[in-house]
């Protein structure tokens, strides 16, 4: 199972898009409504937006 906590819009987006296209299994975004600013990011940011662990 793929589990994505997206902390912004731009992260949201992202998971978004790779939970639709994952063919290998299941994926699940854990989303929360809270008031925060958009995080400003560089184009090497957003080159690695998402991180792995494993458990």
């Amino acid at each position: 199972m793929s589990t994505w906590r997206p902390c912004d819009q731009v992260e949201s987006a992202v998971a978004w898009k790779y939970g639709v296209e994952r063919q290998d299994g299941p994926t699940a975004l854990i989303l929360s409504r809270q008031n925060l600013a958009q995080q400003e990011r560089t184009e090497e940011q957003l080159a690695n937006i998402a991180r792995v662990v494993m458990c």
